[in-house]
């Protein structure tokens, strides 16, 4: 992130798709680009008169850690993440649907090389809960509860997936940088939290359950975040 000091603001929210900071940006009073270097896209936003920033860390942990790290060392004491995710509980989480990670199983690939393998991947419970709580109050369909970070999207033959097992387990979803968040906001000692849109359902994708870009889902990534920018708001303040 070719950023100096001085730019980033104490709280941050956090995207994975570059093109998803400028929705981000059109639900604010303000906001203008700052920075855009490979998958990492930077906005100062001002949302209802207060001052945050939204950032895009890509696909995938290692590289969101980076993201992550640099934000931290440019000022960022607040990281909330704002993702989509595949439901684990397609009976009872549909698409569109709203999930808030109370802590994450780290399959993400890059936790395991910062911390010991049994650490457990948690937010700060009072993100999560103003999360949760401000998502109920819109009156939006939101769930809170353990989920899942994996390195692989598409799983090839070398390991058995494990969906299923997390799921039996109690994993509301899965997702893909989650878990490296929470990790890295309990080793640098900040705040972090996430909240997930559901897009889909990996049992189901052979049937068709996974539509990213369709009405339901779009709806859905919008009360995301405007959820986001609302307790981002209660924490700058």
């Amino acid at each position: 992130m070719r950023i100096g000091h001085g730019v980033i603001r104490p709280v941050v929210l956090t995207v994975g798709d570059p093109f998803r900071c400028e929705l981000v940006a059109s639900l604010c009073d303000f906001a203008e680009q700052v920075e855009w270097c490979r998958e990492y896209r930077t906005y100062n936003i001002t949302f209802e008169g207060v001052d945050m920033t939204v950032v895009s860390h890509g696909i995938g942990g290692p590289g969101a850690a980076i993201c992550f790290e640099e934000l931290i060392k440019l000022g960022a004491t607040t990281i909330i993440r704002l993702g989509t995710c595949g439901s684990l509980k397609p009976k009872e989480i549909k698409r569109g649907d709203l999930i808030v990670s109370t802590a994450s199983c780290r399959e993400d690939g890059h936790s395991d090389y910062m911390v010991p393998k049994g650490f457990p991947a948690v937010s700060d419970a009072r993100l999560a809960i103003a999360l949760h709580d401000t998502a109920k109050a819109l009156k939006y369909k939101v769930h809170l509860g353990v989920t899942l970070t994996q390195a692989v999207f598409y799983p090839g033959p070398a390991l058995a997936s494990t969906l299923q097992l997390n799921a039996d387990s109690g994993a509301l979803s899965v997702e893909m940088e989650n878990s490296t968040l929470f990790v890295v906001g309990t080793l640098r000692k900040i705040r972090t939290a996430a909240i997930s849109c559901v897009d889909g359902c990996p049992f189901l994708w052979d049937e068709g359950e996974y539509d990213p870009h369709g009405i339901v889902v779009k709806e859905g990534k919008q009360k995301m975040i405007l959820t986001g920018l609302k307790v981002g708001k209660q924490v700058a303040l």
